[in-house]
């Protein structure tokens, strides 16, 4: 049977949010930069914990300010020293136990392909927001039509995946992550298995609800060691 394991990447696979970063990094000058900080991390924390919709939340916390794209470039760079504990060597365990690795991700996949290339993961894994620039790198806008633009959490991902693997009605799939967005493709039957991770955050609603939860590296390898 094919074994595919799909990682979120804010606050599981790294220790950050990536858009959280990008608007700080955006922000950095801003003479209310703190105030507008705050006010980010409580847009992501409402939409992790399920309070608003992930659609809106993303809008929202993009019309904080201008971002260019050496900014969502600059944070993947960053990231790849923030990788959560343990996971390098997860990452490594996993290719050989011919688990197939990808990433599954709200945040934008221009921040997330460096830390994807450091773990192995090729790029075509990568499944995460695409923004549009102007010919300065203003952000002018986010790709309506991404499969990964939705209210649906991380489902038509997973159902898309599931659908372009050979063998597909073989296959196993594990989702893991800590936001309600990945709760939410295990509560509409799009996994075979989810476990909630709580190793850099842990929201109470995916602490509660998750059939397994995780707060490190080596408690979820041994999850999926049980699979």
């Amino acid at each position: 049977m094919k074994k595919i394991l799909c990682f979120d990447f804010d606050s599981t696979v790294v220790t950050k949010e990536s858009l959280d970063e990008v608007l700080t990094l955006a922000l950095e000058t801003h003479p209310d930069k703190d105030n507008l900080v705050k006010s980010v991390e409580g847009i992501t924390n409402q939409g992790m914990n399920g309070a608003i919709d992930f659609c809106e939340s993303l809008k929202l916390r993009l019309e904080t300010c201008p971002v260019y794209k050496h900014h969502f470039e600059q944070v993947g760079a960053n990231l790849c020293e923030e990788v959560t504990t343990g996971f390098e060597t997860l990452f490594s365990w996993l290719r050989s136990e011919d688990w197939e690795i990808f990433v599954v991700s709200g945040g934008f996949r221009l921040s997330i392909l460096p830390v994807a290339a450091k773990l192995g993961v090729p790029a075509t894994h990568v499944f995460a927001q695409e923004a549009f620039f102007d010919d300065s790198g203003l952000c002018i806008g986010i790709d309506e039509e991404n499969i990964l633009f939705t209210d649906e959490g991380k489902g038509p991902v997973v159902e898309y995946i599931r659908s372009t693997t050979s063998g597909a009605d073989a296959c196993e799939i594990v989702l893991v992550g800590d936001g309600s967005n990945d709760l939410k493709a295990y509560e509409l039957g799009k996994v075979d298995h989810f476990i909630g991770f709580g190793g850099n955050v842990v929201r109470e609603k995916v602490r509660q609800e998750s059939p397994n939860f995780a707060l490190s590296a080596i408690e979820l390898k041994d999850f999926i060691t049980q699979i």
